[in-house]
C-alpha cells in the first residue's frame, strides 16, 4: 500500500467537494490489478463501494464489463457508454446482470431508461493515480483505473433512485459527490454475467 499526501490529497479533497479532507490520508492499493478484479471505496463515505462484473460476451459496445455501486441499501448496476468528442463516459443503468430480460438467456439484463435529467448526471471519469483522465472504460484484462470521479451520480441516487434500479420501493441513497479509489483486488473476478 502507498499513502499519498499533500497536493494529491488536496486535489482529491477538491474533487470530493470537502476541503476538510485535505489532511486525510489517501491509501491506494499499489498492486497491479486487472479491471474485473478491482474494488473501490468512496473516499468520503466508505459505506459505498464499487467494482466490476465481467460479461460472458459483452455488456456494451465500449466495455465487456458491468460497473456496480453498492450502497448501504442496495446494489446498482450499469453499462458504459462513450460518446463522440467531449461527451465522455456515461453509465447506463441495468437490472441485475445475472437475470436475463424476459427470461431468455441470450438476452442481457433489463435496460432501465432514466429520465433526461438523470441521464445527464450519470457521467463518470476513470483516472490514473496522477489524475490523468482516461478516455475509455476498461475491458476485462485491462489495468484497473486507480480512481473513478463520480461528480453527479449521488444526485440521482438521492432525487431519483428509481431511475437507476428496478426496485420500485427504492428510497433516497445519500451518496456524496466524490471519488472512488481503488482499495483492493479480488483473487478472482466475479462469475461472468449475461449476455
Amino acid at each position: 500500500m502507498r499513502t499519498i499526501l499533500g497536493f494529491s490529497s488536496l486535489v482529491v479533497a477538491t474533487l470530493a467537494g470537502s476541503p476538510s479532507m485535505a489532511a486525510t490520508e489517501i491509501t491506494f492499493d499499489d498492486l497491479a490489478c486487472a479491471a474485473e478484479q478491482a474494488t473501490y471505496t468512496l473516499k468520503s463515505n466508505p459505506a459505498f463501494s464499487a467494482g466490476f462484473i465481467p460479461a460472458k460476451h459483452f455488456a456494451s459496445t465500449p466495455s465487456n464489463l458491468y460497473f456496480w455501486i453498492k450502497s448501504p441499501q442496495r446494489t446498482y448496476w450499469f453499462t458504459f457508454g462513450v460518446g463522440v468528442g467531449y461527451t465522455g463516459i456515461s453509465l447506463g443503468p441495468v437490472g441485475d446482470p445475472y437475470v436475463a430480460d424476459g427470461g431468455d438467456p441470450d438476452n442481457g439484463p433489463v435496460v432501465i431508461e432514466p429520465d433526461d435529467t438523470s441521464s445527464r448526471s450519470l457521467r463518470i471519469y476513470p483516472m490514473q493515480r496522477d489524475f490523468t483522465v482516461l478516455e475509455n472504460p476498461p475491458n476485462a484484462g485491462d489495468p484497473a483505473p486507480d480512481v473513478w470521479f463520480a461528480p453527479e451520480i449521488g444526485s440521482v441516487l438521492w432525487y431519483s433512485p428509481r431511475d437507476v434500479t428496478l426496485d420500485e420501493t427504492a428510497e433516497r441513497d445519500p451518496m456524496e459527490r466524490g471519488v472512488f479509489i481503488r482499495t483492493g483486488c479480488l483473487k478472482e473476478a466475479q462469475p461472468p454475467a449475461l449476455p
